[in-house]
């Protein structure tokens, strides 16, 4: 296995102040995301992600990665990151994608269940938790990008 760190640089900004009163509204917040590329880690540093395949330099792979937004009764945060999968091939990396993308079946509960299972390019299956399904919660982006190895 591979360890890789994705390198974000990220900027978290305030969209809304709360107005202060102890049951009141709550400060929201966004945050923007700048990916520049990838690295590999050891297994002593954070990592990101873990894929089954070398990562070589100059060769692009396809970082799957999805921004969302989170919030409660008080409030909401926008610009949340996951970093979801890194792949080799884009159609591959597409595929998964829509995977991802569609609407679960619904649970006991009546709401989309929140796992979704594929198969990798080396053939690993993973279970995918979405952190974006729930009450207050919604998807806004879930985008593939091209990235090279940071050397």
């Amino acid at each position: 296995m591979t360890l890789i760190k994705v390198l974000d640089e990220s900027r978290t900004y305030l969209i809304r102040k709360g107005d202060g009163e102890k049951w009141g509204d709550r400060d929201c917040h966004g945050t923007e995301h700048q990916i520049t590329g990838i690295k590999v880690v050891s297994k002593n540093d954070y990592r990101d992600l873990e894929v089954g395949f070398d990562i070589k330099p100059r060769t692009p792979y396809y970082l799957l990665y999805a921004t969302y937004r989170t919030a409660d009764s008080f409030g909401y945060d926008e610009g949340n990151i996951v970093f979801i999968d890194l792949f080799k091939d884009i159609n591959f990396a597409l595929k998964i994608k829509e995977i991802i993308a569609q609407k679960g079946p619904d649970n006991k509960h009546g709401m989309e269940s929140s796992n979704v299972k594929y198969h990798t390019e080396y053939n690993k299956e993973i279970t995918f938790y979405k952190p974006w399904i729930g009450y207050f919660e919604r998807l806004e982006e879930l985008v593939v990008l091209p990235v090279l190895l940071e050397e």
